[in-house]
């Protein structure tokens, strides 16, 4: 099937945040935000727009792509114009769109006038024209445009001249937390656009597209919500109630499990609040995936106070993480308890407890989105819970030798030393022991274990290092390597890789807790589904951060037996515990529980 974009719609989007002016302030939203807002629009999926963006572009290279989009148009077509850059007002408060190499005192004959786009707005012959503005004072564009909408049939494609501006006339757009002339982070009108847009949230009538004047309510409500001081602007020209800017995904959460064909729905129970928190989660998963494995990159990441730190694990990031901006603090909330309580319970696993929940919490969007009940759901995902638990015990095989403790100890640790060491007390202590980290006016690691009572010995592993930071991330290292290889001792070990998930994906894939959902109130099925659904992704995960294709190997690697994992540093099969590719069992089966919890909790926000 073709995904190219169809003959009619066509998009325009501009973003200027570097000015030669010094006088005019770098913005740092604008270069994001139109990448993004690109991504959606050029979406077959959504918006299935020809899209075409300008970044930090001369005043004249502007106009000339303002009047290349507006220009021999006909009469069927859409087109949409986004500015995001700094907003001028002159004297006579009349408004222009700030260039690359404009000058704030000339505005004139350096920037873009309102007079100029409007012209060429006019002129245009394309049936709906749609211009976005996202800088501040965008309302003066519209003074004394007239709303006066018509009629159109259903099924027809609307018609008119419609602008969305970022705020009134003489009020600042926003940035992040700060007037735009300082922020660091992505604008609140653009980033509350694009959540209505890319998962259908903005469908207010739940019919499966996204019209013009759906999307300005859901920003409208957005940003006041978040920026009393700012109050977006819908102006209209003749235009009609049918222009629709975007369709929502269909999936085939919406078309049923199996082949059973369509299921019949209510209206969509996804809401404003589900979107929120599914964006925030986002943004800081985003960040802990890519450090996920041995081929996992060391992310840099911005603290409350804009300093910069280099990190390479879950739990550094989202000690670190700042939400920035305030409607993402939620989602990255529930991210931080995620790795948090993983780290604290187990040691490890938190990054594959991010894995699963991001690809649960995708499932969950779209059957929320389809109708399914919430609470349904949630039955479901328990279920499935306990039987992923069940299976996992059944694969867990006892640790034997303080090759497997050193084995789950680095693999925690991220450190070989740290991995020797760990197992070394282990093994000398026992089952029952107990392990003391303190800090050490010496550089460098020592163990000591005191000679044993009935209840097992005592190691103090002391940690020396030369900034209390490296001190702290070195013991943390140590005190996730203990648990970590405790659990093992006591729960078992499994083949590790994702290789333990994939084997209890296949054994569960056919399992429903009812019929195949074909009819409305099957919901509980669903939810298994998107849990067992999920197993596979952070053996996909791994692979795709290894240059291999993601899906390429799970049937075959679940035929080669339990033990067998695929090792994605030699691109080869292996025995699992002989090449050290081991999990805790305690370890996968406590990523898979919080990861749920974290579902769970978002499907009940009303």
């Amino acid at each position: 099937m073709s995904t190219r974009p169809p003959v009619g719609r066509y998009a325009l989007l501009i973003a200027t945040g570097e000015y030669a002016d010094p006088s005019l302030h770098r913005l740092r939203a604008p270069e994001q935000d139109v990448a993004r807002l690109a991504d959606v629009l050029a979406d077959p999926a959504v918006g299935n727009f020809h899209v075409r963006t300008l970044r930090n572009a001369p005043e004249r290279e502007i106009r000339a792509a303002i009047e290349d989009l507006l220009t021999d148009r006909v009469d069927s077509d859409l087109v949409l114009l986004y500015f995001s850059c700094h907003g001028i007002v002159d004297p006579y408060h009349r408004l222009y769109f700030a260039a690359g190499d404009t000058v704030r005192t000339r505005p004139a004959s350096t920037a873009i006038s309102r007079s100029f786009v409007n012209e060429q707005f006019e002129a245009c012959r394309a049936a709906a024209r749609v211009l976005i503005l996202d800088c501040c004072f965008a309302g003066a564009f519209a003074e004394g445009f007239k709303g006066a909408p018509q009629g159109a049939l259903d099924c027809q494609v609307g018609r008119g001249y419609v602008v969305l501006s970022a705020c009134d006339s003489y009020e600042y757009a926003f940035e992040s937390d700060e007037l735009v002339t300082a922020a660091p982070r992505g604008s609140v009108f653009t980033d509350v656009l694009i959540e209505g847009l890319v998962g259908g949230a903005a469908d207010l009538d739940g019919d499966g597209r996204v019209s013009v004047d759906e999307l300005f309510r859901y920003v409208h409500d957005g940003v006041v919500r978040r920026r009393s001081g700012q109050q977006p602007k819908y102006s209209a020209y003749n235009a009609e109630p049918h222009i629709y800017l975007a369709t929502v995904p269909q999936t085939a959460a919406t078309a049923g499990i199996g082949s059973g064909g369509a299921i019949d729905r209510p209206a969509a129970t996804y809401n404003q609040h589900q979107a929120i928190v599914a964006r925030g989660f986002r943004t800081g998963a985003d960040l802990v995936r890519r450090t996920y494995g041995p081929f996992g990159r060391r992310m840099l990441v911005e603290d409350d106070h804009g300093g910069y730190h280099e990190v390479a694990d879950a739990a550094g990031i989202v000690t670190l993480l700042a939400a920035g901006d305030t409607r993402a603090g939620l989602g990255t909330g529930y991210l931080r308890e995620l790795v948090e309580g993983i780290r604290h319970r187990v040691g490890d696993g938190a990054t594959t407890g991010v894995v699963l929940a991001q690809s649960m919490l995708d499932g969950a969007s779209v059957a929320l989105r389809a109708g399914a009940n919430p609470v349904a759901l949630r039955r479901g995902v328990a279920t499935a819970v306990r039987d992923v638990a069940v299976e996992l015990a059944g694969l867990a095989v006892p640790v034997r030798t303080r090759a497997d403790l050193r084995a789950l100890a680095t693999i925690a640790s991220g450190d070989e030393l740290v991995g020797d060491l760990v197992a070394e007390a282990v093994d000398r202590i026992g089952r029952d022991g107990v392990i003391r980290v303190e800090a050490s006016n010496l550089f460098g690691l020592e163990l000591s274990v005191v000679l044993a009572g009935v209840g097992g010995g005592t190691a103090v592993i002391k940690v020396g290092e030369s900034t209390p930071e490296q001190q702290r991330v070195r013991r943390r290292q140590i005190d996730n390597a203990v648990r970590n290889a405790r659990a093992a001792v006591e729960w078992g070990l499994v083949a590790g890789g994702g290789a333990a998930l994939l084997g209890v994906h296949a054994r569960l894939a056919g399992r429903r807790t009812g019929p195949v959902p074909r009819q409305r109130g099957d919901d509980e099925a669903l939810g298994y589904a998107l849990v067992v659904g999920a197993l596979p992704a952070p053996f996909e995960e791994l692979q795709r951060l290894a240059g291999r294709d993601p899906g390429g190997v799970p049937e075959d690697l679940w035929c080669r037996g339990p033990g067998v994992t695929f090792d994605v540093v030699g691109g080869r099969y292996v025995v699992a515990r002989d090449a050290g590719i081991v999990d805790a069992a305690a370890t996968v089966r406590e990523a898979v529980t919080a990861a749920a919890n974290v579902v769970t909790r978002y499907l009940m926000l009303g």
